[in-house]
């Protein structure tokens, strides 16, 4: 098998599916025998030591200093006057043409920097903003795009990318039917590979560290403390758990972007004594393994890897209803699914955490997932992927 030069983009190593399945993906690249460059624009989570020691890393270089054509001065120039005199049914056009010169100038100039010498056989990038505008710029014999995201107003941003690459890799069947829906001329482009659960590993992790919850009932909840992810519907819930009665704490584990609007919403709620933000933490496990109910408020998920963790290590799982939580969770059998309203997500914790019989046969049908197949499955689809290639 002949060495492969491999590329992979990414926008940051945060703590998330992203970063699962970079993992995931890192062990099927054989970077001993093959000369692997991952390439990260943000390492805000510095995460780099989950990286294989053999590949190299390349971390964006950001230049204080950017010059931007004479154009630009000019358009900002019109929408400063425009702001001035209310012109603003106009203006937020001509802001767009700036943000859309100064955007492509700092993407030609970050590839310039760090990728613009270099040719590789195969390229992955993990589709998301900047990231994908670099991508457009690599020499590569053949170029694929993980796509972990399933915002559909964000249809258009991306669409050029589609075309860009050979194939669009996603990590579950009900993502490829949107992207399939969102972009219809790419449809035979669009594949699926599952990411694959450790579930060995999980444990050991899971087993690293004790958490006190005070015998009281525990819940988690794994994201960022944004509105996509549902936290302030977990805050709602929480507060709706509590007026019932319940006695918890619950872990908030995740980049806390939007603290100070969750702690005021934590304040009204009259939940302070009951929610524990963490902030991102590197083993999450232990916390999942301590809780009664792990919940998944989110407003979108692609695959919700946390959903399928929290699962092997045998916890019922009540997660919003989302393209993940569809793909993950059978409803009633291996977990439930709200609608994404604080009032279905707390009425769902209630049942699971007084219904004795639904929670035992949860558990019992978690027991008997099998994950066993599923990293061979992953390794091979992959390996087919990057060494087809002549």
């Amino acid at each position: 098998m002949n060495s492969k030069k491999i590329l992979i983009v990414a926008d940051s190593l945060r703590v998330s599916g992203q970063l699962r399945y970079l993992e995931s993906l890192n062990n099927c690249l054989d970077a001993k025998n093959n000369s692997v460059m991952l390439y990260i624009r943000k390492n805000k989570d510095n995460r780099l030591d989950d990286i294989d020691k053999n590949v190299n890393i390349v971390i964006n270089r950001r230049e204080k200093a950017v010059f931007l054509p004479p154009y630009y001065y000019i358009l900002s120039v019109i929408y400063t006057l425009m702001k001035l005199f209310g012109l603003t049914k106009y203006s937020s056009s001509v802001n767009s043409k700036r943000m859309s010169i100064l955007r492509c100038v700092m993407t030609r100039r970050e590839f310039n920097s760090s990728l613009k010498n270099h040719h590789f056989d195969v390229a992955v990038c993990f589709a998301q903003g900047h990231s994908s505008d670099i991508f457009t710029f690599v020499n590569a014999d053949v170029k694929y795009a993980f796509w972990y995201r399933c915002a559909a107003n964000k249809r258009n941003n991306q669409k050029w990318l589609c075309g860009d690459v050979d194939k669009i890799i996603t990590p579950s069947n009900n993502m490829r039917s949107i992207l399939c829906w969102l972009y219809p001329d790419f449809e035979k482009k669009i594949i699926v590979i599952e990411n694959y659960i450790d579930n060995i590993k999980l444990e050991t992790l899971a087993k690293a560290e004790e958490i006190d919850n005070s015998n009281r009932l525990t819940l988690c909840t794994l994201g960022r403390l944004t509105s996509s992810k549902g936290i302030d519907l977990a805050v709602k819930s929480a507060g709706i758990l509590s007026d019932n009665g319940y006695d918890f704490i619950w872990y908030f584990i995740g980049d806390d972007r939007d603290i100070e609007e969750i702690n005021e919403l934590i304040r009204i709620c009259n939940v302070e004594d009951r929610i524990h933000i963490s902030g991102p933490v590197i083993n999450p496990y232990p916390f999942i393994k301590a809780s009664n109910v792990y919940v998944q408020p989110s407003r979108e998920e692609a695959f919700a890897v946390s959903i399928q963790e929290a699962m092997a290590l045998k916890v019922p799982v009540v997660a919003a209803r989302t393209v993940g939580a569809i793909e993950n969770i059978s409803n009633g059998i291996t977990g439930l699914i709200a609608e994404p309203d604080e009032n279905s997500i707390a009425m769902s914790i209630m049942r699971i955490l007084s219904d004795n019989d639904l929670k035992d046969r949860v558990k019992e049908n978690l027991n008997h997932i099998e994950y066993g197949t599923a990293r061979e499955l992953f390794i091979k689809k992959w390996t087919d992927l990057i060494w087809k290639v002549n």
